[in-house]
């Protein structure tokens, strides 16, 4: 297009929802793939050695843009605004927040749920892994006052290689530090670039799909430097 200087919006735009939709249409068939690459990814070696990642052979399920709590409570009859005395009631001081918390990508078993968080062109921020800390309380506090057999909540970050590699991540007063690394609720990392490389070596994904699994991994780049 003329207007984005000959390029095409996806040469173009650095939006991690647009990534995460090409994710999600890689994998949404086949969920297992995409569990087996967070097991895999090497950046996993960065946490404690006795957190381990780990999931069901059973039927799972890939969701994209969840908007977890609004939906979920709906379909056991309770609605946010409208039941939020109730909501307070089983410890939540806040109900206004679940209404528009969306996971960027969700994985579902019966037993299990697995949260993503991705980030692209920015770094992850303290008030986001606080966010983290709640999403596996409300979950739990939610499912114990429904009278449900609580899941197995992990959370797993998904991000550039870069940023896995850098100071700001590792270093003692980093957030990857503080976050990620000193705390045990998140079991799992995943790189963008692995995703690439991974999908490259195997054959799978469109050309497009690859594209911008490469792209999300340093959306700042020209694609004119992209290899």
């Amino acid at each position: 297009m003329q207007y984005f200087n000959g390029k095409s919006w996806s040469d173009v735009t650095r939006d991690e929802r647009t990534f995460c939709m090409y994710l999600y249409s890689i994998f949404k068939d086949d969920p297992k793939d995409l569990l087996g690459l967070i097991k895999r990814d090497p950046t996993f070696k960065k946490l404690d050695s006795d957190r381990k990642f780990s999931f069901s052979q059973g039927d799972w399920e890939l969701g994209y843009e969840v908007c977890f709590y609004r939906d979920f409570l709906l379909q056991h009859d309770v609605k946010v605004k409208e039941d939020a005395d109730k909501i307070k009631s089983w410890g939540i001081e806040m109900p206004s927040k679940l209404i528009k918390r969306t996971f960027d990508l969700c994985l579902f078993s019966k037993n299990e749920i697995i949260i993503i968080e991705a980030k692209c062109a920015e770094n992850l921020t303290s008030d986001q892994f606080n966010d983290f800390l709640e999403d596996k309380d409300y979950i739990e506090t939610i499912f114990k006052a429904l009278g449900l057999k609580v899941p197995n909540i992990q959370m797993v970050v998904l991000a550039s290689a870069k940023y896995f590699d850098s100071k700001s991540f590792s270093s003692s007063k980093g957030v990857g530090r503080k976050y990620i690394l000193d705390q045990d609720y998140i079991t799992g990392l995943l790189s963008w670039k692995f995703i690439h490389d991974q999908l490259k070596g195997l054959g799978l994904g469109t050309t497009l799909e690859r594209k911008m699994m490469r792209r999300a991994d340093d959306p700042n780049k020209k694609p004119s430097e992209e290899g």
